[in-house]
């Protein structure tokens, strides 16, 4: 197995990790969206040995008082760490909300299209990277023109010919740094329900799911096809009880299994759900657990003729 090595520094720590591939990728990530002084000093310990004392001196002297500060490390690569493997997965940018505007969000796709800035892309890439994060709309189409002439006159890509074009180094830096907005986009995740009162939005979270059990469930998704907002509500419970033995679901949890086949947007959960508890559907019920949801027996039976109705009408 291939090794690596990385250099970590944050504030007065540095800390350089080396080791087998994996592992050291993955505590990489730990630093990354935790910050130093949450990395479990067990791990920190397998992997760069001596470089613990020093971690752990200045957690000591932090707590005579001192509280440590949360701060993201400024991190440098002494080799290569395929980029993929510090980027987050594309579904999350999509329901994170990262980028800032169409352009912003161009340069991403272009990114993520392009294997990670080694092949070229094409506008056709780019309306696919689209439909693929559920936000295929006509004015989104409408400025991908004009958004891809724009990165190249920034010389975020360039042209390597009439259809295609390649990210620059510059691109994957702003890319690096669209990305790295997390922490100001959670704290503004609280949205307004008209009545001037804040109410949480559903948040993005990595489910404990399998590759090949997500792309069963987006495979079955995607065959049915719902349209509806309830019926893509029911649909997705069903996979999750189906697929994953999983019966109970939030707000959280069914935003996060919609975005598996890229259909969590555009769906107002909280008033959708609340609808499905009503006497006159009652789709939906709390479970034993009052945080969490369940679906009745009326619900399985509407899922299964919404299933039926789409395999005799494929027929």
């Amino acid at each position: 197995m291939s090794e690596l090595i990385i250099k970590v520094q944050s504030n007065s720590i540095n800390i350089e990790l080396q080791g087998e591939s994996e592992v050291v990728t993955e505590l990489f990530r730990e630093i990354r969206d935790q910050g130093v002084g949450l990395v479990p000093k067990m791990a920190v310990s397998e992997i760069i040995g001596d470089v613990t004392k020093q971690v752990e001196s200045q957690t000591e002297n932090d707590n005579e008082g001192h509280k440590i500060p949360e701060v993201t490390p400024n991190i440098s690569v002494t080799n290569d760490i395929p980029l993929e493997h510090l980027l987050p997965n594309i579904q999350e940018i999509a329901v994170s909300k990262y980028p800032q505007n169409e352009v912003e969000w161009n340069l991403i796709y272009g990114l993520y299209s392009s294997n990670f800035g080694k092949e070229s892309f094409t506008k056709e890439n780019i309306r696919a990277m689209y439909r693929e994060t559920g936000r295929a709309s006509g004015p989104r189409y409408k400025k991908i023109d004009a958004s891809v002439r724009q990165l190249v006159v920034d010389k975020l890509i360039s042209v390597v010919d009439k259809d295609n074009y390649k990210i620059t180094e510059t691109g994957i830096t702003l890319v690096k740094e669209i990305l790295g907005r997390q922490a100001k986009v959670s704290k503004a995740s609280n949205t307004s329900n008209g009545n001037g009162k804040k109410t949480k939005s559903p948040q993005y979270i990595e489910l404990d799911i399998s590759e090949e059990a997500k792309n069963e469930i987006k495979e079955e998704y995607l065959k049915i096809k719902p349209s509806a907002n309830m019926d893509k509500i029911l649909t997705m419970a069903f996979l999750l009880k189906e697929k994953v033995g999983v019966n109970e679901f939030d707000l959280n949890i069914m935003f996060s299994v919609l975005a598996i086949a890229g259909d969590q947007n555009d769906i107002n959960l909280k008033s959708t759900i609340k609808n499905m508890k009503l006497k006159q559907y009652n789709y939906i019920q709390n479970s034993e657990n009052k945080d969490f949801l369940k679906l009745t027996s009326i619900g399985e039976a509407k899922y299964k003729r919404l299933k039926d109705e789409k395999s005799n009408g494929s027929n």
